[in-house]
């Protein structure tokens, strides 16, 4: 998944009917599209936290131009 920063994003699921997974890929009848209001979020390139800060550093150890944690 691909965000950009300061847009806003919600949750969406998609629920289609289809033969079977080859059919995925070509047009597909949506029976029923369920939004999820609850989890609206906004895309942020810099967190205000420290603490999420940190916790993000922890889950992405290798990611390139960690500084050091506060």
């Amino acid at each position: 998944i691909i965000l950009t920063s300061m847009h806003k994003y919600v949750a969406r699921i998609h629920v289609v009917q289809a033969n079977d997974l080859l059919s995925l890929n070509s047009p597909t009848t949506c029976l029923q599209l369920f939004v999820f209001p609850e989890t609206t979020f906004l895309g942020v390139t810099a967190y205000q936290n420290d603490k999420i800060t940190q916790l993000k550093n922890r889950q992405q150890p290798l990611r390139k131009g960690i500084s050091r944690e506060r």
